[in-house]
């Protein structure tokens, strides 16, 4: 193929036409003018015999030279118009040839530039066709309206008077109107041939590209039609479905019937449900059930371009809210990129033509399939994305940050460049095709109609497109699910298999069904922080744990990209994995609740609580189990927070009662010496003054209960440690209670009550309670309330222990129980001791042991304390429990272990076993005491 430069000169035998035709009409000298204008164009459109015979047709078909070339003279643009068509149309050129009136039109550069406005057109298309009565006169009149619209959007094109998305707008707008009132001519007929009306129950719809408003000059229309439902017309014995299917059968065969006027469109109806060999049309109910039931994954990639040409809208909006569902569902059955690969690999399999632009790698099928395949996995997240057409749906995927900008350029001038080709080519003979021109003379018109030098420039441009589009359309598409570049061989997984699935999540969003639905954004960041996940699996002594929670996370979470873009930070990254492998009760709240994701996401979390400012329970216990797993704060923090804002709580519900008799309300056991756990309840008692001039007291705390109850769910709230128990009124008042007191309280009652603290009312009826309470304790004497203690002590153990051989750092023998003992029994042996530690936190308790011990015992104790208590709630936290028993696993108790500071499981329970025995031991000091 010749590369160089031709300066194309009109030939002789064109200069003796243009003498014959213009002699006695204009000058030698307007003549010569004329061809040094024709001359001109004959360069700038790259003229060779072709273009000249074309220029020659289309004088030759003038009606009124003489004015036509009078007007060249004044309006050079007039040749300049023919020119290109004839070069650069051989379709166009027939056109003229055959409706020169046309050409004055084109000439007027208002009306060409003009956009095609849907009012106006259809009133035009109106107007023409309802001068006719037949169907074929008719549809001879629409191929009529199309020949003129294509003249004027075809001109609009060579001469670069609108862009590739303007001109396949105008294209697919003037088929869309033709089509639809094609078709309701040939609804209107059947209804005339059986003379009754027939109602507009119907859909037409359009699909590819038309759907997509992106239809070439000689692309096949592909449609689908529904409609409402299917009834028997009695007048005519048939049904409604046997009408309308005749119709459109009537459609198909007046559209594409080749006449010497040619054809309209070439509609094809093959992607309706089950293909070629089932009914031309259904009801909507029919579609619907078989996209529910039966639909496949490239229906759903069909569908993205659906779009309404006639009919009924309202119904066809109804059906296309209805499948948006359908299209972009949450999750895939089959991977969307592995059918849209199958797809490819099907189209490139029975590929011959290795010019076609549209289906060669790297061509226009690659572009679309890419879009698609991200439109249908994040379409869902991203409304805007749902739309069939590709230069549309790229600037939405560049606004989503789902493409890269490079990625987007390269995609769209592709694109642009691509579809310029196609619609070269098919101007040239109105042709259905897709490949480069190889007739030598022909390709290099192309190259410089599009702005190149040479071919070879053009080629060149053509394949570094095609091998930029192929690696995107691989990252998108044909990513292999679970290959990864991070070595995961070095790590201990337990299930080497599992472990592989979850990879393959996390990496593709490719699940055990075969469900792959992330986008490339998003595989991209993974791999950016994959080789930091690996490096933390490695140490870790539960690597299987820790993915299954960060997939917890993940699948849950409805933009994983959020979150991998939020690792690329590596301490927090780090600091979730820590999470995933510790802090099991952190992972099962964020799997739970998107507000708590977007907390944890937010970093707010990290910061110091503020119980004034949470509402939620949940978010306060959510907070605390971050803080306590990464070690922010301890035990007793925890216990400190957790009662605060649980008194805030019962406070702010006591004040909306505005109850105006005397009273108080006080907090019993873990809840008011600030030893919470995860598996703490709230005990509270109340005390009123008098019942008799409180007669709504029962009834008001009742339903404090319940509202309590509601608020702090999940903990348990009750009044039971109140006289008699359950089975008691709710409410006392302080005569009652003193009675009681006085009468038949029992020594664990008095134990009970040594941990109360005041949080509302009258404190002045509190402290006459706590009074009479440490009065009546001087009655007893040392050795029963030995005996009482050694009772209640040896009880709970009882009760708590089903299997004495499990070790329960609460309940077993020398465990926080037997420190609370320690304590309580100190506070019960004088009635001095007795009131001035009501009202205490457990940590101000621990001040009682130094007028009994050495200041090493009194220590020891302290420190003995703190570490059941970290041990308790590290359970609690870790293996989401209530109780406070040791596991029976061993890797479990090996990473109960691990997170207490200890080597393995066996030094742990050494420790722990020796902490029970130093605490049994102080135990019966205690009892030297009393």
């Amino acid at each position: 193929m010749s590369n160089e430069e031709i300066k194309y000169s009109l030939s002789e035998a064109f200069k003796n036409f243009l003498v014959n035709v213009s002699e006695g009409i204009i000058t030698g000298e307007q003549y010569d003018l004329i061809i040094e204008k024709l001359n001109e164009n004959a360069i700038k459109y790259f003229f060779d015999n072709s273009s000249e015979s074309n220029l020659i047709r289309i004088l030759s078909s003038i009606f009124d030279k003489k004015t036509f070339l009078i007007d060249s003279l004044k309006y050079h643009h007039h040749l300049e118009i023919i020119c290109a068509i004839s070069s650069l149309s051989n379709y166009l050129t027939d056109i003229i040839v055959r409706n020169p009136e046309y050409l004055y039109k084109i000439f007027d550069q208002d009306y060409l530039s003009s956009s095609i406005e849907d009012e106006i057109l259809f009133t035009e298309i109106d107007n023409s066709v309802d001068n006719f009565k037949t169907l074929a006169s008719k549809t001879k009149m629409l191929r009529n309206l199309k020949r003129k619209y294509l003249l004027k959007i075809g001109v609009c094109d060579i001469l670069a008077f609108k862009d590739l998305k303007q001109t396949t707008a105008d294209l697919s707008k003037l088929a869309n109107l033709l089509s639809s009132k094609l078709f309701e001519i040939c609804y209107e007929e059947i209804g005339k041939k059986y003379a009754i009306e027939l109602p507009k129950d119907y859909a037409l719809c359009s699909l590819g590209k038309l759907g997509g408003n992106e239809l070439n000059y000689s692309s096949d229309i592909d449609l689908i039609l529904l409609y409402k439902e299917n009834f028997e017309i009695e007048k005519v014995n048939r049904d409604y479905h046997e009408l309308i299917s005749e119709a459109l059968q009537v459609f198909i065969r007046e559209a594409t019937s080749i006449t010497s006027s040619s054809y309209l469109y070439r509609v094809d109806f093959r992607l309706r449900p089950d293909g070629r060999n089932s009914l031309l049309c259904r009801t909507i109910s029919d579609y619907l059930r078989y996209y529910e039931t039966r639909g496949e994954d490239w229906e759903r990639q069909m569908l993205i371009k659906l779009g309404f040409v006639a009919g009924d809208k309202n119904l066809f909006l109804h059906f296309k809210n209805y499948i948006d569902g359908f299209i972009y569902p949450k999750s895939f059955h089959n991977s969307i990129t592995e059918t849209i690969t199958k797809m490819k690999r099907s189209i490139e399999a029975g590929l011959i033509d290795e010019t076609n632009i549209k289906l060669i790698p790297g061509g226009i099928r690659d572009i679309e399939f890419s879009v698609q395949a991200l439109q249908l996995m994040n379409g869902g997240r991203f409304p805007k994305l749902k739309t069939g057409n590709t230069l549309e749906a790229l600037n939405e995927l560049l606004r989503t940050d789902l493409i890269t900008l490079t990625e987007y350029k390269v995609l769209k001038d592709a694109y642009i460049l691509y579809r310029k080709l196609e619609h070269f080519v098919q101007l040239m003979n109105d042709k259905q095709t897709h490949s480069l021109p190889q007739d030598v003379e022909l390709a290099n018109k192309l190259s410089k109609f599009l702005g190149y030098k040479t071919t070879d420039e053009l080629n060149n441009s053509i394949n570094n497109f095609r091998k930029a589009v192929k690696e995107i359309y691989s990252s998108i598409v044909e990513i292999k699910s679970g290959e990864s570049k991070s070595n995961y061989a070095d790590i201990n997984f337990r299930d080497i298999h599992k472990a592989k699935s979850n990879v393959k999540f996390l990496s593709s969003g490719l699940s055990l069904l075969g469900e792959k639905q992330f986008d490339i954004t998003t595989i991209k960041l993974f791999h950016e922080i994959e080789p930091e996940l690996v490096g933390y699996l490695q140490s870790s002594n539960s690597p299987d744990l820790v993915l299954e929670n960060f997939i917890k996370v993940i699948r849950n979470s409805s933009i994983p990209s959020v979150w991998y873009s939020s690792f690329k930070d590596t301490s927090f990254f780090k600091t979730f994995l820590t999470i995933c492998e510790f802090g099991q009760r952190s992972i099962d709240y964020m799997f739970s609740s998107k507000k708590l994701r977007d907390l944890f996401l937010s970093k707010k979390v990290f910061n110091e609580v503020d119980v004034r400012n949470i509402e939620s329970l949940e978010t306060v216990l959510f907070i605390l189990s971050v803080q306590f797993t990464i070690g922010l704060i301890d035990s007793k923090c925890f216990s400190d927070t957790l009662s605060s804002f649980i008194t805030k709580k019962v406070i702010l519900h006591i004040e909306e009662k505005k109850i105006s008799y005397p009273f108080f309300v006080a907090s019993l056991g873990s809840f008011a010496t600030s030893e919470m756990s995860f598996g703490s309840d709230v005990d509270l008692i109340v005390v009123v003054e008098d019942l008799n001039t409180s007669p709504s007291a029962q009834n008001d705390f009742q339903e404090l209960l319940v509202e309590l109850r509601k608020t702090l769910n999940p903990i348990e709230v009750d009044f039971r440690l109140r006289p008699e128990g359950n089975n008691s009124p709710l409410v006392w008042d302080l005569e009652g209670y003193s009675k009681y007191i006085n009468s038949r309280m029992r020594i664990w009652e008095f134990q009970a009550l040594s941990k109360a603290k005041f949080l509302y009312g009258s404190e002045n009826i509190f402290d006459s309670l706590i009074n009479s309470v440490s009065k009546k304790l001087n009655d007893y004497s040392n050795d029963f309330i030995i005996e009482e203690v050694n009772k209640m002590y040896k009880s709970k153990l009882s009760f708590s222990h089903t299997n004495q051989t499990k070790l329960d750092v609460k309940n077993s023998h020398g465990a926080l129980i037997t420190i609370d003992t320690i304590l309580g029994s100190l506070q019960l042996r004088n009635s001095k001791y007795y009131r001035e530690f009501v009202n205490c936190s457990h940590s101000d308790k621990l001040r009682l042991l130094n007028d009994f011990f050495t200041l090493e015992e009194s220590e020891r104790i302290k420190q003995n304390f703190l570490f059941l208590k970290k041990c308790q709630i590290t359970m609690q936290n870790l293996f989401v429990m209530n109780k406070s028993v040791i596991p029976n696993d061993k890797n479990k108790i090996q990473q109960l272990a691990h997170v207490l500071g200890f080597d393995d499981s066996k030094s742990f329970i050494e420790s722990l076993q020796k902490i029970f025995k130093e605490n049994i031991d102080l135990l019966n000091k205690t009892r030297n005491f009393l």
